[in-house]
């Protein structure tokens, strides 16, 4: 196995690094690693040469340059799934790996490795994906791939409170695996400044040029504060696509803020920037953590934020760094910079914040603490003998039959039936609410096709309930054993018809009553409700209508 720098790795924490270049979860692999390899013996997996390669020589980090670890789950595995899986075992093999940490949800190829290798696996969540940004993603696919390898990690590391109430809503049942370890970096040897009267006042962002980082907002801000007495000059430093990029620049003539807005490429040295900053602006939609505001934390520098997530829990100790839109960021500009004191103080206040939480050298002790004590559990391998993985609620049936007659015409496999065509809305244990109206009268059963992944269960019994309203009594109750469910096959829940149905609305409750958790899989027409949860609107999920297959008579 070739190793770069020509040496043989002898070591037991293997870090995988989904990408070569340095973007935020890159930045926070290379701050741990640098942290934990005079304590342990660190390697890191890369799928390339890249920005962070060189980060790692520098730091005298020993590497693996693996291409076979990707593709990831955002497209299909380009050739075989298989070689590549097994070139990671011999990987491993060679690293003599006795921990894997992966440092995202979206590479299968190395959980997949060391799963079958049983080595105990610790799964990164930097963050949650937002639908709009990435409309090239199959979610259907994704959201199921993402629950599967979840399931499969013996430890799930996040970096932010917020981020572990979206995964434990998302995919019920891994809550005892999530623990919470915030994003840390090394505290630079900076002198926090007091403002010159003569400066310039620069206000800097530094993000990717994407729409839910929202750079508009910036501008937006730049423009209302040219007009304001004072010299600010606004500093956005990243890079993004083309096209998101364009448009920036062109607001920017339009509005005609050249003389006023810089747009810098991305900079490894942000030491540069954050030198030559007197105030850091974070005007995204959704960060899952925002290693920027931390990034300004340590530096002493004020950072104003949107309410997008991860930033109010850092912020949490100081509320009034917060704002809901583009006039009171602008508000809280003018008042920071009108008071240079109060300005100087809340930067010493921030830094001080950071020292206790953020600095790395405290996160490492928590970051080591999990790994040591990541143990690899049997039930996490995929598709374990006697477990029941998952059950598939299917919207393909409707049929006029006889509640009594047999179901063995229905007993076959579903070859149509596949993830591609599955909208995995949420992932879920033990019990499922739904409503349905029937379109006429005489309903007497619903047809489910369970997919099991060809797994025998345990002992269990699925129990369907129907009623038309939670404080009224329950109108039918059918049982079914879960050992008698059929793999990818259409399991009948019959009862006593009721009349008058299409004038009703019904609430079903389907409820699984195993030592198993039960995940269950549902094909959705309407995704607009997991999209608005994402985008931080609280709504009530409980009921949601959704089209199961029900007979008539």
């Amino acid at each position: 196995m070739p190793i770069s720098g020509g040496e043989s790795l002898m070591g037991n924490i293997v870090f995988i690094s989904h990408s070569p270049f340095l973007s935020g979860a890159e930045r926070v692999l290379f701050n741990v690693a640098s942290a934990l390899n005079s304590e342990q013996k660190i390697k890191v997996v890369l799928p390339g040469p890249g920005p962070l390669e060189q980060l790692l020589k520098k730091a005298k980090i020993k590497y693996v340059i693996a291409p076979y670890i990707l593709p990831n789950i955002f497209a299909e595995p380009g050739g075989s799934l298989h070689d590549r899986i097994v070139q990671t075992i011999s990987l491993f093999n060679s690293l003599q790996a006795e921990k894997v940490v992966v440092n995202t949800s979206i590479l299968d190829v190395p959980i997949y490795a060391a799963n079958y290798l049983e080595i105990p696996l610790i799964v990164h969540v930097h963050g949650i994906f937002p639908r709009k940004n990435f409309p090239q993603i199959n979610w259907k696919r994704f959201r199921v791939k993402e629950a599967e390898i979840l399931g499969m990690a013996s430890k799930i590391l996040v970096p932010s409170n917020w981020t572990k109430r979206f995964l434990n809503y998302l995919y019920l049942g891994i809550e005892r695996k999530v623990t919470v370890i915030p994003n840390g970096t090394i505290l630079p040897d900076q002198t926090i400044k007091n403002k010159d009267k003569n400066k310039v006042f620069n206000i800097v962002q530094l993000s990717t040029f994407e729409k839910n980082k929202n750079n508009l907002m910036f501008l937006e801000l730049a423009k209302e504060l040219i007009k304001y007495k004072e010299k600010i000059t606004f500093s956005l430093f990243g890079d993004g696509k083309p096209e998101y990029t364009e448009r920036l620049r062109n607001y920017i003539d339009i509005h005609q803020l050249n003389e006023f807005v810089q747009i810098f490429t991305k900079r490894e040295n942000i030491d540069e920037i954050y030198n030559n900053a007197d105030m850091v602006v974070v005007s995204s939609h959704i960060e899952s953590f925002c290693n920027v505001v931390v990034e300004a934390m340590s530096y002493g520098l004020p950072v104003i934020s949107t309410k997008c997530g991860g930033p109010n829990e850092i912020l949490s100790f100081k509320p009034e760094l917060l704002v809901d839109d583009v006039q009171q960021m602008k508000e809280k500009v003018i008042w920071l910079i009108e008071n240079p004191i109060k300005r100087t103080a809340i930067g010493k206040e921030l830094r001080n914040k950071f020292k206790e939480k953020y600095h790395i050298e405290k996160v490492k002790w928590d970051y080591l603490m999990e790994i040591e004590s990541c143990k690899y559990n049997p039930e996490n391998r995929l598709l374990a003998r006697n477990k029941l993985t998952n059950i598939i609620l299917n919207v393909l049936r409707i049929e006029e039959s006889n509640p009594d007659e047999t179901l063995n015409h229905k007993k076959q496999s579903v070859t149509s039936l596949s993830y591609k065509d599955i909208h995995c809305y949420r992932v879920l244990f033990g019990k499922r609410r739904y409503k349905i109206k029937p379109e006429k009268d005489g309903w007497c059963g619903i047809d489910i096709c369970f997919g099991t992944n060809k797994c025998k269960t345990l002992e269990g019994k699925v129990t369907l309930r129907i009623f038309c309203n939670k404080m009224e009594p329950i109108l039918r109750i059918v049982e079914v054993p879960l050992n008698t469910i059929i793999d990818s096959g259409w399991t009948r829940f019959s009862f006593k018809k009721i009349k008058h149905s299409s004038q009703r609305t019904f609430i079903i409750d389907l409820e699984f009553k195993t030592n198993n958790q039960i995940g269950i899989y549902e094909k959705k027409k309407d995704f607009s409700k997991i999209s608005s949860f994402i985008y931080g609107i609280t709504n009530d999920h409980k009921n949601i209508y959704t089209n199961l297959i029900y007979e008539l008579e």
